[in-house]
C-alpha cells in the first residue's frame, strides 16, 4: 500500500531504479521545503512538486532547507522538524499518501477581518498539530485511531513544538541584550558605539512555560497571595478518572480504550477541573492557586490551594470533621458514598500484604499507611492534621485483603460524590506546612532518574551552565502532558491575579536592545520611556486616591496598561501586588524595596527617602530612621522570608555569606533569632540541635578560610560530642521524638 499510494516512497523508489539502471552517475533526491500550490488543500501531492531527481554536481545547488538525499554520503543528514516532509516521513502508516506536514507560511484565515490588527498572520506548529488531532465527520481520523502510535505521535510532535521554541531562544541569544540606562550612557562617554561587547544574555527567560524561572515566579506569586490572605485552608488533589461516562461512551463506541485517546482524557479532565473551580468560587471558596502537573506513568491531576472566606474558616476539629473525613461510611446508610470511597479513596494493600506496591520504600509504606486509629481530629506540632479514624469494625475487601479506616485517604463527601474520582483533601492552615505545599504545587516537570557516564572523559572540570540543556535533562514527557500542552491548556491558574511589580534605582532601569543596534540610537529610543515604576510616580501625581496606597497596594485600585506604559483606575476586580524579590547584596535597591512597603504617594525617587519631612541621602538611612534596620532586623527578615522557599542547607549558606561579608553589625542577634530555621526539620534535644547547627556553620566557614573563633561574640560548638554528628546514619537514628517513645515504652510494659 505504501509503495502504491505514498508519493514520498515512490520518489525514493525512483532513485533506486535509476541507480540500478546506471550506477555511474551521481544521483540525488531533493525534497522541496516549500510548495507552489495552496498548502491548505490536502489533496494527494504531485510528485514533481514534492521531490525532484538531481543528476550531476550537487554542491552547486542553493538548496536552502530542502532535503538532499545523496547516492553516497558518509554522514547522517538531520531533517529539521519544521520541514514539510518531516511528519509524513516519520509516520508513513498514518500519512499513507504522503500528505504534507507543517509549513511555516500557512496563513491564518481571515486574520484581517473586521479591521482587526493581528501581529502574527501565520499559524504556529502547535496550532497545526492541534488541528490535525481533531475528529471530523468528513474524513476518517487515521491519526486519532492509531492507538499506541497516536501516543508516540503526540509526544513526538510536542517535542517538535518545544524544540522549535527553545531553538529560537538559543539562536537569538546574541540578538537580545540588556543593560541599565546609565550603564549605556557610561559606555557612550568612553567612546563605544556598538553594544556587542556589553550587556548580559538571557538563557531561558521566565516567559518560557515550565522553565525554572517560570516555576519560581509562580511560587513567589503563591506566597504573595498567602501574604495577603494568610495561610490557605485546604489542599486538594484531583486525579482524572478514565471510567468517567464521558470518556467511556466516546472510546467504546469506536472500539478503543481510554489509553488510546489521551486527548479525550485530557479534554474531559479540563472540563471537570474548570467546573470544580467555578463551583468553588460560586460557593464562596476562594481558589487562589490552581496548578496542573502530570504523573510519570499516567493520568493528569491537579493540585489546588483554597482560601476560605472568614465565615467558612475551619477553626476547630468539629469544623474540620464537617468538611474532611478519613473513615469508611456505613454502606447501608450511605450506599453511593460508600461505593465511591471503596473505589477511589482506599490506599493499598501495601506493607506485608503487598511488598511490591509502588508506595513501598525500604520495606515500609512511604505514605505511612495504614494510619493509627484516632478517636478525635488533632493538629500535630509540624502543622499536619491527624484525622479521626474510629476503630468501628468497618472494612472493605481489596485484592483479598481487609482494609479499614486506617487505609482511607482523606476526602470530602461533597466533592467525591459529585466528581466520582480520587479527590484527596487536606487541612493545611499551619505555617510549617506552607513551604512544602507551595514548592510541591509549583515544582518543575517530572524527570526520569538516569545517568550515563564515560569514565574515560570523567573529570572535575567546570562546565558552563546551559539552562536549556538543564531543562531538557532527562525530562519525562507523557502523552497526557503532551496533548495538554498541544491544546494550549494552562498549567497554572490563580484567582485573583498577581501583579509583579518591578522597580529600580534612578536611571538604572533595564532596557532591551539588539546586538547590532547603535548605542546612541538605543539611548535616544529609551531616554524618556516610562517603566512600570516611573508610571507609578506619574499616577500618584495625577490621581489623588492613589496617594493613600503603597506600591504593593496600587494594583488593588489601578491597572497597569503595558502598551501605554501608564496606570489607570481599575473599573472592576482587583489584583494582588508583589514586589520583585531583591537580595540584600544589591544594597540600596534592597533598602528601597523595604521603603516601598511603607511609603505612600511617592512622586519620584527622592520622595521615597522623605521621612517626617526630612529627605535622607540614602535609602538605608531612611530605613534606619523608620526603625526598620534596628538590631540587624533586615537580615533577620531576609532569612525568615527565604525560609518559606529555601532548605536548611541553603539558609545556612545564606547566613555564612552575610557573616563573611561583614554585613551584620550583631551576628549573634541574628543567629539567636534564626538558628532554629537552619535545623531543617531534625528532631532532637535543643542543645544537641543547636550544637549540630554550629558544627555545620563551622564547616562552611572552614571551607572559606574562616572559623567561628574569628567572631568573639559568637557561640562556639561543642567539639567533644561532634563525633555523633559526623555519621548520617547516627543522625537518622537520633532523629526521633523521645517523649513519644517514652509513652510507647510505658504502654508496652
Amino acid at each position: 500500500m505504501i509503495d502504491k499510494h505514498n508519493v514520498l516512497a515512490q520518489s525514493f523508489r525512483r532513485v533506486r531504479d535509476f541507480i540500478h539502471d546506471d550506477d555511474r552517475l551521481d544521483f540525488g533526491l531533493r525534497l522541496f521545503r516549500h510548495r507552489f500550490k495552496d498548502p491548505r488543500v490536502y489533496n494527494t501531492p504531485i510528485v514533481d512538486e514534492v521531490a525532484a531527481l538531481i543528476v550531476g554536481d550537487l554542491s552547486t545547488l542553493d538548496v536552502g532547507r530542502d532535503i538532499i538525499v545523496k547516492k553516497v554520503c558518509g554522514q547522517l543528514t538531520r531533517l529539521h522538524e519544521t520541514h514539510t516532509c518531516f511528519i509524513p516521513l516519520q509516520y508513513p502508516l498514518i500519512f499513507s499518501y504522503g500528505e504534507d506536514g507543517y509549513q511555516e507560511d500557512i496563513p491564518i484565515r481571515d486574520c484581517q477581518r473586521y479591521g482587526q490588527s493581528i501581529k502574527r498572520i501565520q499559524i504556529s506548529l502547535r496550532e497545526f498539530i492541534a488541528f490535525r488531532i481533531q475528529d471530523r465527520k468528513i474524513e476518517f481520523g487515521k491519526v486519532v485511531h492509531s492507538r499506541r502510535l497516536f501516543q508516540q505521535f503526540l509526544v513526538d510532535t510536542y517535542i517538535m513544538i518545544e524544540a522549535q521554541r527553545l531553538s529560537f531562544i538559543r539562536n537569538n541569544q546574541k540578538l537580545i541584550c540588556s543593560d541599565i540606562l546609565n550603564g549605556l550612557q557610561e559606555v557612550v562617554n568612553k567612546g563605544e558605539t556598538h553594544p556587542s561587547s556589553i550587556g548580559k544574555h538571557v538563557v531561558l527567560p521566565a516567559s518560557f512555560i515550565g522553565g525554572m524561572r517560570y516555576m519560581f515566579n509562580n511560587c513567589q506569586d503563591a506566597m504573595a497571595i498567602c501574604k495577603r490572605y494568610d495561610y490557605p485552608d485546604l489542599f486538594i488533589t484531583i486525579t482524572c478518572n478514565v471510567n468517567w461516562p464521558e470518556i467511556l461512551d466516546f472510546v467504546k463506541s469506536r472500539g478503543l480504550t481510554a489509553s488510546d485517546r489521551p486527548d479525550i482524557v485530557c479534554r474531559v479532565f479540563k472540563m471537570k477541573l474548570d467546573q470544580m473551580m467555578t463551583n468553588f468560587k460560586k460557593n464562596n471558596f476562594f481558589g487562589k492557586v490552581n496548578a496542573v502537573e502530570f504523573q510519570k506513568r499516567g493520568l493528569p491531576h491537579a493540585h489546588i490551594l483554597l482560601w476560605l472566606s472568614d465565615s467558612n474558616k475551619l477553626e476547630n476539629a468539629k469544623h474540620i470533621n464537617e468538611v474532611i473525613s478519613a473513615e469508611l461510611p456505613h454502606p447501608d446508610l450511605y450506599p453511593k458514598l460508600s461505593k465511591a470511597v471503596k473505589t477511589y479513596m482506599i490506599h493499598g494493600p501495601c506493607g506485608a500484604a503487598r511488598f511490591n506496591s509502588p508506595c513501598m520504600k525500604e520495606g515500609r509504606c512511604s505514605k505511612f499507611f495504614p494510619k493509627k486509629f484516632r478517636h478525635k481530629t488533632t493538629i500535630d506540632e509540624d502543622g499536619y492534621p491527624v484525622y479521626r479514624r474510629s476503630d468501628d469494625g468497618l472494612f472493605v475487601l481489596k485484592n483479598g485483603h481487609k482494609l479499614g479506616n486506617g487505609n482511607v485517604v482523606p476526602y470530602s463527601h461533597l466533592l467525591l460524590t459529585r466528581y466520582q474520582a480520587h479527590v484527596n483533601i487536606e487541612y493545611c492552615n499551619k505555617s510549617n506546612s506552607i513551604k512544602y505545599l507551595f514548592k510541591y504545587v509549583n515544582k518543575c516537570p517530572d524527570r526520569a532518574t538516569m545517568k550515563i557516564t564515560d569514565k574515560k572523559n570523567d573529570s572535575t572540570e567546570m562546565h558552563i551552565v546551559d539552562e536549556i540543556k538543564r531543562y531538557y535533562d532527562c525530562r519525562y514527557l507523557s502523552p497526557c502532558e503532551a496533548v495538554w500542552r498541544i491544546y494550549g491548556f494552562d498549567i497554572h491558574h490563580r484567582w485573583p491575579a498577581v501583579q509583579r511589580l518591578t522597580f529600580h534605582l534612578q536611571d538604572q532601569q533595564t532596557i532591551l536592545f539588539k546586538d547590532n543596534d547603535r548605542i546612541d540610537d538605543v539611548l535616544e529610543r529609551n531616554d524618556n520611556i516610562n517603566t512600570m515604576f516611573l508610571a507609578w510616580f506619574e499616577a500618584n501625581k495625577r490621581y489623588e486616591k492613589g496617594r493613600n496606597l503603597t506600591y504593593a497596594e496600587f494594583p488593588t485600585k489601578f491597572v497597569c496598561m503595558s502598551q501605554q506604559r501608564q496606570w489607570k483606575p481599575r473599573k472592576q476586580g482587583y489584583s494582588i501586588g508583589k514586589l520583585t524579590y531583591v537580595p540584600p547584596g544589591l544594597g540600596e535597591c534592597y533598602y528601597m524595596r523595604i521603603l516601598l512597603t511603607k511609603q505612600k504617594g511617592s512622586i519620584n525617587h527622592d520622595s521615597i527617602k522623605i521621612i517626617n519631612g526630612k529627605t535622607f541621602s540614602t535609602y538605608q538611612e531612611a530605613c534606619q530612621e523608620l526603625g526598620l534596620l534596628a538590631d540587624d532586623k533586615e537580615f533577620i527578615d531576609v532569612i525568615k522570608e527565604a525560609s518559606h522557599l529555601a532548605s536548611g542547607n541553603q539558609l545556612r549558606r545564606l547566613f555564612i555569606s552575610l557573616l563573611i561579608m561583614n554585613t551584620m553589625s550583631k551576628p549573634k542577634v541574628v543567629w539567636d533569632a534564626t538558628w532554629n530555621l537552619y535545623a531543617d526539620g531534625f528532631q532532637m534535644e535543643e542543645h544537641d540541635l543547636h550544637n549540630l547547627c554550629l558544627l555545620e556553620v563551622e564547616e562552611l566557614l572552614n571551607s572559606n578560610g574562616r572559623s567561628l573563633t574569628d567572631y568573639s561574640s559568637f557561640p562556639q560548638p561543642d567539639l567533644f560530642n561532634s563525633f555523633k554528628f559526623n555519621n548520617r546514619f547516627i543522625i537518622d537514628e537520633l532523629n526521633y521524638d523521645k517523649e513519644e517513645m517514652e509513652k510507647l515504652h510505658h504502654s508496652l510494659l
